[in-house]
Parts: structure tokens; C-alpha cells; sequence
């Protein structure tokens, strides 16, 4: 049976395929997207032979005691008082902001733009253009996004 690699920027995290290292607040993604890919994982048929080693975004908590949906605010499960966490583990108090590094960004902007996610691909755009609005490959999407969208500016307004 061949060995497939397993899909991950863009993709939901999975326990049984991805590891996570590392989680971003992000309230413009899905809650649990993957958006970087530490080190590739592999399949062979329905047998895993190396999970992928990745990072998420998170939205959406829910308690992992009592599995109630916390509110934007809320650090702490307002039924039970249990911490708010992230499948890493990291508290939702000491979780860090969405990176704003190319290396993380056009990747996952390239597959926000294949799944034809318009809104979340604007956001991305607009964090990557603010740090690096020269790059040729920001420019590119930049035009390309704009044909899609009539309501993204290749020029936004900081």
C-alpha cells in the first residue's frame, strides 16, 4: 500500500492525524484550522504511521470537563470553573495572538483561496500587506483577490 502525506494548512485538526505544538487566537478562521505544518505526517491505507506536527487557530472554547460553550470573555467554564484550554493545552488566558509571519500567511491565504473562503482570505491579506506590502507574491494575490472580491482594496486604509 503507498504512503500518503497527510493534508493539513487549511485543513480541521484531527487527535487521531495532527499534533498540535502550538495554538493562535483568531476569531476571522474556524475554530481548530490548522495553519502551519511543523513536520509532515503520514498514512499508509487506513494504518498511520507519523501524526503531523502542526499549529491551530482557536475561536470557539468549550470546556473540556463538561463540554459547555464559553463566551468571548470568559477564561474559566461558567458551569464548572474549569480552565479554557486549547488541544495544546495552553490556557485560553496565556494563548498568543494569529501570527503575522509570510512564512505561516501565503500558504494558508493560498489555501483560504482554493476553498474560495473570500472573507478569511481578505483578513490574512490585510495582516501580510501591513508587513510586507512590497513582496511580489503579496502583490500578486493582492490583484488576484481583488478580481474576486469588488470589495477588497489592493490599498487598504490603516
Amino acid at each position: 500500500k503507498a504512503v500518503s502525506k497527510i493534508q493539513t494548512v487549511g485543513q480541521q485538526f484531527d487527535s487521531r492525524l495532527h499534533k498540535v505544538t502550538k495554538a493562535f487566537i483568531a476569531d476571522f478562521l474556524p475554530d481548530e484550522m490548522i495553519i502551519f505544518e511543523e513536520s509532515a505526517g503520514f498514512v499508509s491505507g487506513n494504518k498511520l504511521i507519523q501524526k503531523a506536527v502542526v499549529w491551530i487557530t482557536k475561536s470557539k472554547f468549550v470546556c473540556s470537563e463538561c463540554g459547555k460553550v464559553s463566551k468571548p470573555h470568559e477564561l474559566f467554564c461558567p458551569q464548572c470553573g474549569y480552565e479554557l484550554t486549547a488541544a495544546d493545552g495552553t490556557s485560553k488566558k496565556d494563548m498568543p495572538p494569529y501570527p503575522t509571519s509570510l512564512e505561516v500567511n501565503l500558504p494558508l491565504l493560498d489555501e483560504m483561496m482554493k476553498q474560495g473562503n473570500v472573507k478569511a482570505s481578505a483578513k490574512i491579506m490585510s495582516i501580510i500587506s501591513k508587513l510586507s506590502p512590497n513582496n511580489p507574491e503579496v502583490v500578486k494575490k493582492q490583484a488576484i483577490l481583488s478580481r474576486v472580491d469588488p470589495n477588497f482594496s489592493m490599498y487598504p486604509t490603516y
